[in-house]
C-alpha cells in the first residue's frame, strides 16, 4: 500500500496567528465580555495553558481531548454545563477562524492523491478529529476516503512514536511505502524513521526572523502584534507558485510591506488629522505607495482621495528657475561618482553641442562630453553655468519647462481649493522647495505640504510650507535615515516606469515624459514582485486588525527594527538578492551600477584602500554575507563606530 500522511499544524494548515497560544488570549477577552470570567486576556491565556497540563497529568498517555480540558477549566471557574460549552465553541470558533491552509502544502497533498497514494493526516493535538477534519474539507485537502488520526482520541502521539505504532495498526499492518511530512524534526522526523516510516520534514511555516520579532510584544500589544506576524506568514506563504521571484517576495512579506504600510498608514492618520483631504503621491516613489494608500482607505473607510503625480528632479528643479542664482546651482553641481558634461547640462534641459565653445573657455572637454570629469574639471562646472550664453538659455528653457509643469498640476486638481498633500520618501525636501519656487514664478501662490519617509534637511521656499517626516516623527535627531537606510528605501519603492524627465501636450492635455515607458533594471531584478508582496501583506494584515488597534509608534518600531535586521545583518541569500538591484545616483540615469560589485575578497580589500575604486554606493554587509572577510569586517565595523559617534556628536548638539 502507497500511503502519504501529513501532519497538519505548521504543514498542512497554519494560523493567522503568531503563536498558538495567542489565541487564548481572543478566548480570554471574549470570556470576559461575555461575564465567563474576570481574567485579563493575558491572565486567562495562562491559566487555560495550565488547565492543560493539569488534565494531562490525569491520564497515562498524557494526551487528552478538548473537553477533558475544559473539565478543568469548569471546576476552577465553577462554570455549570451552558457556560463550559459556550466558552469551549467560542474556541472552536476562533481557531476555525484562524486556521488557513499552507498553500505549497496543499499542492503536495494533491499531487499525493494524484499518485493514487492513501492520504492520511496525523497530529498531536486536543482538538476533536471531526472538527480538524471539516477544517480540513474547506481549505480543500480533505477528500473522502481520506483519514485523520489525533493525539487525543487516539491516547497516542507522534512525539512518543505510538501514533505511527497505532496507524499502521489501523491499516492492516504489513509494509507500506510510507512517506510523512511534518515540520518537527522530532515528532515527524526522528520518531517517523524510527517507526519504519520515511520522514520529509519542512519548516516553511516556521516564524521567520522577522516574524519572530514583529510577535514579540508587550502584553498590552501582544494580540495586535500577533496579527501583524500572522499576516507576514500568511503573505509570504501565499506567494504565487512558480515565482522565479520569490525571494524577493518573502522581502516584500516581511520587511518592505510593514515598512511601506507604516509610512502609508501614518501618511492617512497625519491627513485625516490635519483636515487633509487629497494625497498627491509623487512618482516614482510614490507608486507602489499609492498602491497602498488604495486599499487602507478602502479597507479602513479613510476620507482622503489618492491620486498619482507625475514628478521628479529632473521635472521639477530646472522649471524653478527663474534667474539663476546659488541655490540653483546646489542641486544642479551635486557630484556623482561619475559626472560628465552631458550629465551636467542634461540637468537644466541643455545639450553640451550647443556650447562647446562655453565649455572650451572654461576649461571644459568639449569634444568629450560623455567622460568622467576629473576633480579640477568638476571645480570649473559653475564657470561655464554662468557664461551669459549658458545662463540665459537654461533660464529660457526653465520658462518653458515652467509653463507645462503648470498647465500639468493645474490639469491634476492642484490648483483647486481641495486641501492637499504631496507624499514622498524624501531626504532633502529639494523637489518641494523647487515646486514651491516654481508655483510662485507662474503666478500660484499656494502653501505646499509634504509627508515623507524620512528628510535630512527641511529646505523650504515659502516659510509657511509644511514639511513632515514619518522617520523624524518616531526617531530622536541623532538616529536619522543613514545612508543604507535611504538606498534600500528607494529599492523597496522602485517603480515599473521610467523616470519623468519633462511634460508635452498630447490633445490638449498634459501629460509626462520618461526617459524609458519601462524601469528595466528595477524590472529585471523583480520589482512587480515586491510591489505584489507589499499589497498581499497589506490586504491580509487590514482583514485581520482594525484600524484602531494600528498603533503607528509600535508598527514603527517593529518595522524599522526588522528593516535593520535587513540592512546591517542580512541573510546570504537575501544579499544576494538585493545585491543584484541597479542602483543610479544621477538624477539623469545616465549610469547604474549594482548594490554589491561583483568582486572577489581581494579586490574589495583594495577598494578599502583605493576610493577611486568604490563604486557610488557599496552594500557593505551585504558583501560580507556573501564574502566573508575578517579584515573588510573589521572596516565595516569601523565605519559603523564612526557613524555611531558621529550619532553622539548630535545628539550632544541637540541636547
Amino acid at each position: 500500500m502507497r500511503v502519504r500522511s501529513f501532519d497538519i499544524f505548521d504543514t498542512v494548515l497554519t494560523r493567522d496567528l503568531a503563536l498558538p497560544s495567542d489565541l487564548f488570549l481572543l478566548l480570554g477577552a471574549a470570556a470576559r465580555r461575555n461575564g465567563s470570567v474576570q481574567l485579563a486576556p493575558e491572565a486567562f491565556r495562562q491559566t487555560r495553558a495550565k488547565a492543560e497540563r493539569e488534565a494531562r497529568r490525569t491520564i497515562p498517555s498524557g494526551e487528552v481531548v478538548l473537553d477533558e480540558i475544559y473539565a478543568v477549566l469548569a471546576k476552577q471557574f465553577n462554570w455549570n454545563e451552558i457556560i463550559r460549552r459556550a466558552v469551549r465553541d467560542t474556541e472552536l470558533g476562533l481557531e476555525s477562524e484562524s486556521l488557513r491552509a499552507v498553500p505549497s502544502a496543499a499542492v503536495k497533498v494533491s499531487l499525493a492523491r494524484a499518485s493514487g497514494a492513501k492520504i492520511l493526516f496525523l497530529t498531536d493535538m486536543y482538538l476533536p478529529s471531526a472538527f480538524l477534519r471539516e477544517i480540513l474539507r474547506r481549505e480543500g485537502l480533505f477528500q473522502e476516503g481520506d483519514e485523520i488520526y489525533v493525539s487525543g482520541e487516539c491516547r497516542a502521539s507522534k512525539a512518543s512514536g505510538a501514533l505511527y505504532r497505532t496507524v499502521r495498526q489501523k491499516l492492516g499492518g504489513g509494509a507500506f511505502d510510507w512517506l510523512h511530512l511534518g515540520d518537527n524534526p522530532h515528532a515527524d522526523g526522528e520518531m517517523a524513521v524510527k517507526n519504519g516510516v520515511r520522514s520529509e520534514l519542512t519548516a516553511e511555516a516556521a516564524l521567520t526572523r522577522y516574524e519572530s520579532a514583529a510577535s514579540s510584544a508587550s502584553v498590552a500589544d501582544s494580540v495586535w502584534r500577533s496579527h501583524l506576524a500572522g499576516a507576514m506568514r500568511r503573505t509570504r506563504l501565499g506567494r504565487p507558485a512558480g515565482d522565479p521571484k520569490s525571494a524577493v517576495w518573502n522581502l516584500a512579506s516581511d520587511v518592505a510591506g510593514p515598512l511601506l504600510f507604516g509610512f502609508v498608514h501614518w501618511c492617512l492618520e497625519e491627513a485625516e488629522r490635519s483636515g487633509i483631504q487629497r494625497l498627491y503621491f509623487v512618482s516614482r516613489d510614490g507608486q507602489v505607495l499609492q498602491q497602498l494608500a488604495l486599499i487602507l482607505i478602502e479597507k479602513w473607510n479613510y476620507k482622503v482621495e489618492s491620486r498619482y503625480l507625475y514628478g521628479s528632479r529632473q521635472a521639477w528643479h530646472p522649471a524653478s528657475i527663474g534667474s539663476l542664482n546659488q541655490t540653483d546651482l546646489e542641486w544642479i553641481l551635486v557630484p556623482n561618482k561619475f559626472f560628465s558634461l552631458r550629465q551636467l547640462l542634461a540637468r537644466v534641459g541643455l545639450s553640451p553641442d550647443n556650447f562647446k565653445s562655453e565649455a572650451t573657455e572654461s576649461g571644459l572637454p568639449a569634444d568629450q562630453p560623455d567622460r568622467n570629469l576629473s576633480e579640477d574639471e568638476r571645480t570649473r562646472t559653475e564657470t561655464l553655468l554662468r557664461k551669459a550664453a549658458v545662463k540665459e538659455a537654461i533660464e529660457r528653457e526653465s520658462a518653458h519647462r515652467r509653463k507645462l509643469v503648470s498647465r500639468y498640476l493645474e490639469q491634476e486638481g492642484l490648483f483647486d481649493e481641495t486641501p492637499s498633500a504631496l507624499v514622498d520618501v524624501g531626504w532633502h525636501g529639494n523637489m518641494q522647495r523647487s515646486l514651491s519656487k516654481l508655483l510662485e514664478l507662474a503666478g500660484k501662490k499656494a502653501v505646499l505640504t509634504g509627508f515623507y519617509f524620512g528628510l535630512l534637511k527641511e529646505r523650504k521656499h515659502n516659510p509657511n510650507d509644511r514639511l513632515k517626516a514619518y522617520w523624524n516623527h518616531f526617531q530622536p535627531p541623532e538616529r536619522g535615515v543613514r545612508g543604507k537606510d535611504r538606498i534600500m528605501m528607494e529599492v523597496f519603492a522602485a517603480a515599473d516606469h521610467g523616470s519623468v524627465f519633462g511634460y508635452a501636450e498630447n490633445d490638449s492635455t498634459i501629460g509626462p515624459v520618461l526617459n524609458r515607458p519601462r524601469n528595466t533594471q528595477a524590472l529585471g531584478w523583480g520589482t512587480e514582485s515586491l510591489q505584489a508582496g507589499v499589497r498581499a501583506f497589506a490586504l491580509e494584515f487590514c482583514g485581520l486588525t482594525r484600524r484602531e488597534e494600528c498603533r503607528p509608534e509600535v508598527l514603527f518600531e517593529i518595522a524599522r527594527g526588522n528593516f535593520h535586521r535587513l540592512v546591517y545583518d542580512p541573510a546570504r541569500e537575501e544579499a544576494e538578492v538585493l545585491g543584484r538591484f541597479q542602483f543610479s545616483d544621477d538624477q539623469t540615469e545616465s549610469s547604474f551600477s549594482p548594490l554589491i560589485p561583483d568582486w572577489s575578497t581581494s579586490t574589495a580589500l583594495r577598494a578599502v584602500v583605493q576610493r577611486r575604486l568604490r563604486p557610488p554606493f557599496w552594500w557593505h554587509e551585504g558583501f560580507l554575507a556573501i564574502h566573508p572577510s575578517l579584515l573588510l569586517r573589521a572596516y565595516v565595523a569601523l565605519l559603523n563606530f564612526k557613524e555611531k559617534r558621529l550619532d553622539a556628536k548630535k545628539q550632544l548638539k541637540h541636547e
